[in-house]
Protein backbone atom coordinates (compact mmCIF):
# COMPACT_ATOMS: atom_id res chain seq x y z
CA UNK A 1 0.00 0.00 0.00
CA UNK A 2 1.46 3.68 -0.98
CA UNK A 3 0.67 6.32 2.16
CA UNK A 4 -1.81 9.06 1.39
CA UNK A 5 -3.08 11.89 3.26
CA UNK A 6 -6.32 13.69 4.40
CA UNK A 7 -6.62 16.93 5.92
CA UNK A 8 -6.98 16.90 9.70
CA UNK A 9 -8.95 19.43 10.86
CA UNK A 10 -9.73 19.68 14.23
CA UNK A 11 -10.87 23.28 14.16
CA UNK A 12 -11.66 25.30 11.69
CA UNK A 13 -9.71 28.17 9.54
CA UNK A 14 -6.83 26.36 8.73
CA UNK A 15 -6.53 28.64 5.55
CA UNK A 16 -2.43 29.82 5.40
CA UNK A 17 0.72 27.57 5.26
CA UNK A 18 2.45 27.31 8.51
CA UNK A 19 5.61 28.84 9.14
CA UNK A 20 7.02 26.05 11.64
CA UNK A 21 5.57 23.61 13.76
CA UNK A 22 7.39 23.48 17.65
CA UNK A 23 6.99 19.76 18.81
CA UNK A 24 6.41 19.43 23.19
CA UNK A 25 6.31 16.50 24.95
CA UNK A 26 6.45 15.72 28.78
CA UNK A 27 5.30 12.45 30.67
CA UNK A 28 1.60 12.08 29.39
CA UNK A 29 1.74 15.48 27.72
CA UNK A 30 2.11 15.79 24.22
CA UNK A 31 1.67 19.31 21.93
CA UNK A 32 2.26 20.23 18.66
CA UNK A 33 1.74 24.00 17.97
CA UNK A 34 2.02 25.15 14.54
CA UNK A 35 2.90 28.60 13.96
CA UNK A 36 0.85 30.26 11.36
CA UNK A 37 1.35 33.77 12.82
CA UNK A 38 4.83 33.98 11.27
CA UNK A 39 3.42 33.80 7.72
CA UNK A 40 3.33 37.31 6.36
CA UNK A 41 -0.80 37.94 5.59
CA UNK A 42 -1.80 35.01 7.60
CA UNK A 43 -4.03 35.66 10.58
CA UNK A 44 -2.15 36.80 13.81
CA UNK A 45 -3.00 33.05 15.95
CA UNK A 46 -1.55 29.95 16.40
CA UNK A 47 -2.41 26.84 17.11
CA UNK A 48 -2.15 24.31 20.08
CA UNK A 49 -2.98 20.39 19.34
CA UNK A 50 -2.71 18.40 22.61
CA UNK A 51 -2.75 14.35 22.15
CA UNK A 52 -2.78 12.02 24.56
CA UNK A 53 -2.02 8.14 24.19
CA UNK A 54 0.64 8.77 22.22
CA UNK A 55 3.26 6.23 20.75
CA UNK A 56 5.61 7.78 18.86
CA UNK A 57 6.47 11.55 17.69
CA UNK A 58 9.25 12.95 15.72
CA UNK A 59 10.77 16.30 14.18
CA UNK A 60 12.61 16.85 10.81
CA UNK A 61 14.07 19.55 9.41
CA UNK A 62 12.77 20.47 6.02
CA UNK A 63 13.49 18.24 3.31
CA UNK A 64 15.42 15.48 5.69
CA UNK A 65 12.25 13.84 6.86
CA UNK A 66 13.41 9.67 6.12
CA UNK A 67 9.99 9.37 3.91
CA UNK A 68 9.73 12.61 1.46
CA UNK A 69 11.68 11.06 -1.03
CA UNK A 70 9.74 8.06 -1.17
CA UNK A 71 6.41 8.97 -1.19
CA UNK A 72 4.67 9.45 -4.61
CA UNK A 73 1.07 10.44 -2.91
CA UNK A 74 0.01 14.23 -3.57
CA UNK A 75 0.01 16.23 -0.30
CA UNK A 76 -3.62 17.87 0.14
CA UNK A 77 -3.69 21.90 -1.35
CA UNK A 78 -4.59 25.00 0.83
CA UNK A 79 -7.21 26.80 -0.78
CA UNK A 80 -7.37 30.48 -2.14
CA UNK A 81 -4.13 32.84 -2.36
CA UNK A 82 -2.03 29.91 -0.50
CA UNK A 83 -3.17 27.09 -3.33
CA UNK A 84 0.87 26.59 -4.15
CA UNK A 85 1.31 25.49 -0.71
CA UNK A 86 0.43 21.91 1.03
CA UNK A 87 -2.37 21.95 3.90
CA UNK A 88 -0.40 22.03 7.12
CA UNK A 89 -2.60 19.44 9.11
CA UNK A 90 -2.97 15.91 7.84
CA UNK A 91 -3.97 12.54 8.69
CA UNK A 92 -1.38 9.79 7.07
CA UNK A 93 -3.17 6.73 5.90
CA UNK A 94 -1.35 3.22 5.02
CA UNK A 95 1.48 4.76 7.18
CA UNK A 96 5.25 3.99 6.16
CA UNK A 97 6.68 4.64 9.45
CA UNK A 98 4.05 2.89 11.18
CA UNK A 99 4.52 0.07 9.17
CA UNK A 100 8.22 0.40 9.92
CA UNK A 101 7.69 -1.08 13.58
CA UNK A 102 8.47 -4.40 14.10
CA UNK A 103 5.56 -6.80 15.83
CA UNK A 104 8.15 -6.60 19.06
CA UNK A 105 7.72 -3.14 18.69
CA UNK A 106 3.80 -3.21 19.20
CA UNK A 107 3.10 -6.01 21.21
CA UNK A 108 -0.48 -6.26 22.23
CA UNK A 109 -1.10 -3.46 19.62
CA UNK A 110 -3.83 -3.43 16.76
CA UNK A 111 -2.38 -1.49 14.20
CA UNK A 112 -5.78 -0.80 12.74
CA UNK A 113 -5.78 1.37 15.62
CA UNK A 114 -2.89 3.42 15.42
CA UNK A 115 -3.78 7.30 14.19
CA UNK A 116 -0.45 9.11 12.42
CA UNK A 117 -0.77 12.58 12.08
CA UNK A 118 1.65 15.07 10.34
CA UNK A 119 1.90 19.01 10.30
CA UNK A 120 3.98 20.05 7.11
CA UNK A 121 5.06 23.14 7.69
CA UNK A 122 7.78 25.72 5.28
CA UNK A 123 10.60 24.26 8.09
CA UNK A 124 10.27 21.65 9.78
CA UNK A 125 7.88 18.17 9.61
CA UNK A 126 6.61 16.69 12.48
CA UNK A 127 5.08 13.07 12.94
CA UNK A 128 3.21 11.68 15.64
CA UNK A 129 1.58 8.14 15.84
CA UNK A 130 -1.54 8.07 18.42
CA UNK A 131 -3.33 5.32 19.55
CA UNK A 132 -6.70 5.57 18.10
CA UNK A 133 -8.65 5.43 21.53
CA UNK A 134 -6.60 8.72 22.30
CA UNK A 135 -7.91 12.12 22.36
CA UNK A 136 -6.97 14.84 19.96
CA UNK A 137 -8.30 18.66 21.47
CA UNK A 138 -7.57 21.90 19.02
CA UNK A 139 -7.66 25.50 19.88
CA UNK A 140 -6.50 28.71 18.29
CA UNK A 141 -4.06 31.09 20.44
CA UNK A 142 -4.32 34.64 19.42
CA UNK A 143 -0.94 35.89 18.79
CA UNK A 144 0.43 39.88 19.40
CA UNK A 145 2.22 41.09 16.58
CA UNK A 146 4.97 43.35 17.12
Amino acid sequence: MQETYIPFTPVAGVVAPCAYAVLCTEPGDYTVRPSFSNVIGAPAQDLLVRFDSVMACMSHAEFSHPWEAMSKAELPRLEGRWDGYAFPLLEVKDSDWLASFTDCQTIGLARDVVRHFRFVSLDNVVDVLMYGDGAVTAEWISVMQE
